[in-house]
């Protein structure tokens, strides 16, 4: 192999190398970011009366857009989830 073709060969080698480390570098730092609490799908809450029931005095962890908090459950009486809203124009 002449001295022209043997250097391009290790240009390109290197090349690869170098490509196949940043790319092992990206999916490293994708690995190490802390992952977030997800803001909830929709921007308004439907809540369903569910009577009294479940169960009262246990410690839970809540979390949405503004973080993270852990409560003691009090009382049972509605059950929020978030939603979307759609306007379809004045009642009939």
């Amino acid at each position: 192999m002449n001295t022209r073709m043997a250097r391009a060969v290790e240009v390109a080698s290197l090349v690869l190398v170098m490509v196949a480390g940043i790319g092992a570098w990206e999916l490293y730092k994708a690995a190490a970011r802390p992952v977030q609490a997800q803001p909830p799908v929709g921007d308004h809450l439907k809540c369903y009366n569910i009577g009294s029931g479940g169960e009262v005095g246990v410690l839970v962890r809540l979390a949405d857009q503004f973080g993270v908090e852990e409560v003691t459950v009090k009382d049972n009486k509605l059950l929020c989830v978030p939603a979307t809203k759609e306007v379809l124009g004045p009642a009939s």
